[in-house]
């Protein structure tokens, strides 16, 4: 089974409003979710899930919504893939 390379899942305004409710920086969510997932999260990639610059890999976002302990369906939402 090939493995597919492409992100095919964009964050939510849910993932901003997560943040944002708690009165975190996006550099404060960053550190929250290095630790959470033992893995570098920086600022910048918390800004580009938030502008939807970037989307992430499937297992990213279960690992994301593990962390912020919310169904995953709740943070993301399909696009269509090029």
């Amino acid at each position: 089974m090939k493995k597919m390379n492409k992100p095919i899942h964009f964050v939510t305004k849910q993932f901003k409003k997560f943040r944002v409710d708690r009165g975190w920086s996006q550099q404060e969510m960053a550190e929250f979710l290095a630790l959470q997932m033992n893995r570098k999260v920086s600022q910048v990639m918390v800004a580009y899930w938030e502008t939807q610059t970037r989307g992430m890999m499937a297992e990213q976002a279960l690992e994301l919504s593990r962390a912020l302990k919310v169904p995953v369906a709740d943070l993301f939402e399909q696009k269509p893939v090029k």
